[in-house]
Formats: structure tokens, C-alpha cells, sequence
């Protein structure tokens, strides 16, 4: 792995600099003719759906090793689907009927038994989704010495069998005549798909997916309060876990039940990018809170105006993606060092919730929106949606004498900006001073650290172009958004 990394280094790709990047890349270079080898014989022999098949059995395979105590349930899963395409080898060849039809019948059949097994003893069949749901961002160097031996055992496979395959699937009948022992080709083939799809599901992410309800939710986030948000569905709620009194008493609590949100709030910030790394970094930030219709009730607020700070309880609605790493690569450790996931403030987490202590500035009486609330100091992209609000206290909130981690060393670093009048003055006179709290705490990326570069920070409306030499962030031009 030194060897690629060197290679890696060579190459002018900022992302690169990164080993998980590095990993990530090389895993991707092996898996890309990996696939497309296995996908013109799987095509060929009409067997699309059987890689399907085999992910739902690769399921069923892990909750087997899971409930066995194995440590790498994975392998579990490799021997179950395995054992699944003989199976299904035996019965196909036994049967009249069609194989799409087999596979469907072969597919529902190890779902069911899949969950039958993962929720035996009580709880949710989820608690698998780190194995089920990969992350190419995670992959390890012992996976992609373990994907070379994969592509190794396809490559010879494909040059001695590659032939005889096509014909076997074109003619059954003329391949048999030739000699070609037709059975055992095809287990042969399929036993090779079991094993590299189950293998390669620990490292493909699965695509996000957002509800319907947060794409309708999105059309009306705004910098600002919007004048008249479109119709959309007057609830959305959100997948959690809470424990209900019948679980608990059988000793389980691990019951699906779900969230909504109650308000969202409307910040300066459009995108991800310069948002400050905790709330209260920077003070002069503002932003305003609207509770959704049907929280708009004046006495739900009752007494909220005596307290100087809120914690906000939020969902990181733009890292919401299925499955979870016990382990993330925080950007102040320079990406390169893993630590636990609740041991660190990442936003992929299990339930992509956040928190975060804001400055109570205001409340107002609004026509339109009910009461609102204004606050300083958040640490939210415009639009996040907020499932709870509870006062900040300071006899049991504060605790002077904490230890930090490894933040007590990571510090917080300013950078000198240099923000030219001319420049400052295209800013609204109320947003500079956030504008420059911003830019002082390094808006960038940790692997983003080129002097040539220009960044270009969305705030406000404007979007804020600057480089970074050093210790001093130059301002270099301020435009409107857009422009």
C-alpha cells in the first residue's frame, strides 16, 4: 500500500492527500473490472436477477453469524450464499419451470428466513445494516488485499471459461455435444457470483435516499424567512428508535417509533460549506427559527424569553444515508485518524441527530408565522429541520472542569483576515461582522490546504471568494450569489 500511496501523492488531486480517499480510489480501480467481467457472463446467461437474489441472502448469511457469535459475520454470509446458488443450481436443474421464476421464489424465501433469524429474541433486523450497507469511504487495506484476490480468481476464471460460458448460454444443447459439462459450468459461475457480490457488499454506500416529504420540505428553505412557502405535507416525520414500556419489560428496547420535526430554522448558510464547527464559535451569526403549523401555539413558548440560551435538538438532514460506521475519520485529526463514532460530533451517525447551545435574542409575534424565535451562535445550514428545544441551564449544563479528548489538542486555530473595505462594503453592514467570525475560523475543508487555490464561501446571499496562505485568509471578491 506505501507503493500507491506514493503514486497517490504524485498526482495533482487534493482529495488524494487523504489515505481513506487513497483507499477508497484503489477500491474502485479494482471493483471496476471486477463487475465488468462477471456483468457480460451474467447477462449472458440471462441471470441479472440472481445478484439480486443472492444480496437478500447475503442477509440472512450475517444474521447467522451474528446469532453464532462469529466475528465476522461476513463470512457467514459468503458460505450461506454459496450454499444458496447450489441450491438453487439443484432445484434448476430439477425443475421445468423458469428461472426468473425459481429466483423470485428463491429470493422471497431468504428475506423471510432472513428476518425470521434477525429478530429471533426480539429487537430490529437494522442492528446488521453496518454489515448489509457498505461505505467504499471505509474500505481498509486488508479488504482491498482481499478485492485483488477476488479480481485474481475472476480474472483466471473468465480466461478458461469465458467460451465455454456464452455457449452454454446461447445453446445448452451444442455445448454438451462438444464436451462441455454444462452443470458444472453454470454452478461453477454462479458459485463466483455468490461470493463476489456477498464479499463486495461491505464495500459499495448505498445511495441516499430522502422521503418525499423532505424533497417537498426543501423547495421553500430560504436565507430568510420565505414571504409564501408552496402547499407541502404538513408533517414529516423521521425513522428513530425509542423504547416502548412492553419491550423494556421483556428486556428489549429496540422498537421503531418516529420523530417530527416541530420547526426549522433559516440561517445564512445555503450549503455545508463554512459552516462553523460548533455553535457559539461565532456569536454574531443569526438566524431565525419557524415552528411548523402546528406548533405555533403562543403558550408552548411560554417563559422562554427568561433564559439567554436554548439547546436545539436537529437532524443532519444533508448526511442522512442508510446504514452507520462505528468508526469516522474526524477532519480536525487530519482524516486520517479513526475514532469511535460517539466519541466524536460527526453528523453520520446511527440517527443523524445533532445539538447545539444558541443565544435566545428575541421572540416575536409574526402574522404569518406565529411566534419566532431569533438566535446567535448556530451551527445550521438553512432550512435544517429541529425536533426539540429545551432551555440551557446553567447549575447542571456547565461543567468548568471537563476534559475535551482530543479536541484539547486539536484546538481551534484563527486565521488573520484580510478583508479588503472595497469588499467589506458589498456586505450588508449587519452581516459583516459574522462574515469575518466566519472567515477567521478556516471555512475550509482539513485535506484542502493549497495556497493557489480560491474558495468560494456562500454566505448571506453572496458568495465570498478567498485563499489561504499560511495563517492569513485573503479576501479576493464578494459577489452576489448567482452572479
Amino acid at each position: 500500500m506505501s507503493l500507491w500511496y506514493a503514486l497517490c501523492d504524485l498526482l495533482p488531486v487534493e482529495m488524494l492527500h487523504w489515505d481513506f480517499m487513497k483507499n477508497a480510489f484503489l477500491a474502485l480501480l479494482l471493483m471496476a473490472p471486477l463487475f465488468g467481467l462477471l456483468s457480460t457472463m451474467v447477462v449472458t446467461g440471462k441471470m441479472s436477477f440472481f445478484s439480486d437474489a443472492l444480496g437478500h441472502s447475503a442477509f440472512t448469511g450475517i444474521a447467522i453469524g451474528a446469532i453464532f457469535g462469529l466475528a465476522a459475520p461476513t463470512w457467514a454470509a459468503v458460505g450461506f450464499s454459496v450454499a444458496f446458488a447450489l441450491l438453487f443450481c439443484y432445484v434448476k436443474s430439477r425443475s421445468n419451470q423458469a428461472a426468473e421464476t425459481l429466483i423470485g421464489v428463491f429470493s422471497s424465501s431468504a428475506v423471510a428466513l432472513g428476518i425470521f433469524v434477525a429478530t429471533l429474541g426480539g429487537g430490529s433486523f437494522t442492528k446488521y445494516n453496518t454489515y448489509l450497507i457498505g461505505d467504499i469511504l471505509s474500505v481498509t487495506p486488508e479488504e482491498i488485499g482481499l478485492l485483488v484476490l477476488v479480481l485474481a480468481g475472476v480474472l483466471v476464471f473468465w480466461i478458461l471459461c469465458a467460451n465455454r460460458l456464452t455457449l452454454t448460454a446461447i445453446h445448452p444443447q451444442l455445448a454438451s455435444s462438444r464436451g462441455i459439462p454444462v452443470g458444472l459450468s453454470q454452478t461453477l459461475f454462479l458459485v463466483a457470483i455468490a461470493v463476489v457480490v456477498t464479499l463486495c457488499i461491505s464495500s459499495i454506500t448505498a445511495s441516499p435516499c430522502c422521503s418525499p416529504c423532505w424533497r417537498a420540505s426543501a423547495a421553500w428553505w430560504r436565507p430568510t424567512i420565505p414571504s409564501a412557502p408552496p402547499a407541502r405535507p404538513s408533517a414529516c416525520f423521521w425513522p428513530w428508535y425509542s423504547p416502548s414500556p412492553s419491550a423494556c419489560a421483556s428486556g428489549g428496547c429496540d422498537m421503531e417509533a418516529t420523530i417530527q420535526a416541530i420547526a426549522r430554522i433559516h440561517s445564512d448558510f445555503p450549503t455545508k460549506f463554512g459552516i462553523p464547527r460548533q455553535s457559539g464559535l461565532v456569536e454574531e451569526l443569526r438566524a431565525v427559527i419557524v415552528f411548523e403549523p402546528e406548533f405555533r401555539s403562543p403558550d408552548a413558548l411560554r417563559g422562554i424569553e427568561d433564559f439567554s440560551h436554548l439547546w436545539l435538538i436537529w437532524q443532519f438532514s444533508q448526511a442522512v444515508r442508510q446504514g452507520w460506521s462505528p468508526t469516522v475519520r474526524p477532519p480536525r485529526l487530519g482524516g486520517n485518524t479513526r475514532m469511535g463514532v460517539f466519541a466524536t460530533r460527526s453528523p453520520f451517525r446511527p440517527n443523524n441527530l445533532g445539538l447545539s447551545s444558541v443565544r435566545l435574542l428575541g421572540v416575536e409575534s409574526t402574522r404569518e408565522y406565529g411566534t419566532v424565535l431569533h438566535v446567535g451562535g448556530a451551527d445550521l445550514m438553512d432550512g435544517t429541520p429541529i425536533f426539540d428545544i429545551k432551555p440551557y441551564i446553567p447549575y447542571g449544563d456547565c461543567h468548568p472542569e471537563a476534559s475535551g479528548g482530543f479536541t484539547d489538542t486539536a484546538g481551534d486555530f484563527l486565521l488573520e483576515v484580510d478583508f479588503p473595505e472595497a469588499l467589506l462594503a458589498r456586505l450588508p453592514e449587519e452581516k459583516r461582522q459574522a462574515a469575518m467570525g466566519v472567515l477567521s475560523h478556516d471555512p475550509r475543508p482539513s485535506y484542502q490546504r493549497s495556497p493557489e487555490r480560491v474558495y468560494g464561501l456562500p454566505f448571506a446571499g453572496f458568495d465570498i471568494r478567498f485563499t489561504v496562505e499560511g495563517s492569513r485568509l485573503t479576501v479576493r471578491d464578494v459577489a452576489p450569489l448567482g452572479e
